[in-house]
């Protein structure tokens, strides 16, 4: 009996050590290539004297293309399934990174369009391949969004400068989009079982104020969080900080985030009520952002490890909220679809604005104080979406309703 076990176990390990693999792999490059570009910004206004607001634009053209795939992928997934779509989104990482190279508005929009493809279709994989440990394997792949882009923001720079261009160096960016799609593309077909289908948004879910209170936390931790990614960097330049260490600042809040990734699942457990924990994650944001519109210099690195962990969790805890507040998996895809299609489309609003405020007042007070304000904000609507309640179920069966998804499960 042992030797049969053994004998049925160890496929079954062989496909989940594959499926991690995998989930690593491609949480590597959620972020890795936009991570990669903004601390090349100051480099590129050298050469092409591009302004602020143009820039950030570039980086928003990018957010806007997830919150625009967040609707299609759905359909593309009942079509095709979700390892297909998972590998269109890689091979348009992979295709837009070499775009880039050429056309940088061009290249954005493929590498957004990628991501947000994946965005919406990894908890789908995630459900299928880890259904009893969704929220450690959400972990795993937000920490390894967060090593992607501490890599990248860290050497990025240093790259540009070895290969004599920010635009070779951009493009280097992509090459572990390459290896991840060549591995997802052999190993994938060792996955026989089959996730449920996303289901379309259902108008009870467009009249839940509790739909639009997760996706409004969903869209304030993501434009925070692209507001960070798209002008930190640049922030601490202008304060006086070589490109180096500027670069280095955005490295930090990227290995605070991934901090914050790991620790969420263990201060969550299995509790429903996440509002202190919400509005925590908030609180410790604001005062990172009150840092660097007071003291600045201070203490950077301190601020910014800080900063990540509050925006790491947060992000975890967006993740988490869609799954805890649903009955069911299908309510849960397509409240997914409805937080990450208008969360993304606001948060990409975040670096032009920003860019477009800076370059009218020639200072970052301003921008880091109307991010002071979001996080207040955000910290209001962690405690209303961390209510221990369900939105209304999308399925017609007696029963779905009133089901409660533990957080253990997701």
């Amino acid at each position: 009996m042992t030797t049969a076990f053994m004998t049925e176990s160890q496929p079954r390990l062989r496909s989940l050590l594959g499926s991690l693999l995998l989930l690593i792999l491609v949480g590597l490059n959620l972020r890795l290539t936009l991570a990669g570009f903004t601390p090349l910004v100051p480099l590129i206004q050298a050469e092409s004297a591009v302004s602020s607001s143009v820039l950030g634009l570039a980086t928003g053209v990018a957010v806007v293309m997830f919150g625009l795939m967040a609707p299609l992928t759905p359909m593309l997934v009942l079509r095709f399934g979700p390892d297909r779509v998972l590998t269109l989104g890689l091979f348009a990482i992979c295709v837009g990174t070499g775009v880039r190279f050429v056309s940088i508005f061009a290249g954005m929009i493929l590498i957004g369009a990628g991501i947000g493809l994946m965005n919406v279709v990894l908890p789908a994989i995630v459900k299928r391949d880890f259904p009893a440990r969704m929220a450690v394997a959400t972990a795993v792949y937000t920490s390894a969004l967060n090593v992607g882009s501490a890599a990248a923001a860290t050497g990025v720079v240093p790259l540009a400068e070895a290969v004599g261009g920010w635009r070779v160096a951009a493009a280097i960016t992509g090459v572990p989009a390459v290896v991840a799609l060549i591995v997802w593309v052999v190993l994938r077909g060792r996955t026989t079982r089959t996730a449920p289908a996303p289901a379309r948004l259902g108008g009870a879910l467009l009249r839940s104020g509790l739909a639009w209170q997760v996706t409004a936390f969903m869209a304030l931790q993501s434009l925070l969080y692209y507001f960070v990614l798209a002008w930190l960097p640049t922030i601490y330049l202008d304060a006086g900080l070589s490109h180096s260490r500027a670069a280095a600042v955005l490295a930090i809040a990227q290995v605070g985030q991934l901090v914050g990734c790991i620790a969420t699942p263990v201060l969550i457990k299995h509790r429903t009520d996440l509002r202190a924990i919400c509005s925590g994650f908030a609180i410790v944001t604001l005062l990172a952002f009150l840092g660097f519109v007071t003291v600045p210099m201070a203490s950077p690195f301190g601020f910014a490890f800080v900063l990540g962990i509050g925006q790491g969790g947060a992000l975890v805890c967006a993740l988490l909220l869609i799954g805890v507040r649903t009955p069911d998996a299908r309510t849960a895809g397509s409240l997914s679809g409805m937080a990450q299609s208008v969360g993304y489309v606001v948060a990409a609003t975040g670096p032009p604005v920003a860019g477009l405020i800076f370059d009218r007042t020639g200072s970052w007070s301003t921008p880091l104080l109307i991010m002071c304000v979001l996080c207040v904000i955000e910290a209001v609507v962690g405690v209303l979406a961390g209510r221990d309640r369900v939105v209304p179920s999308i399925i017609p069966i007696e029963g779905f309703g009133t089901k409660r998804a533990r957080v253990g499960e997701i």
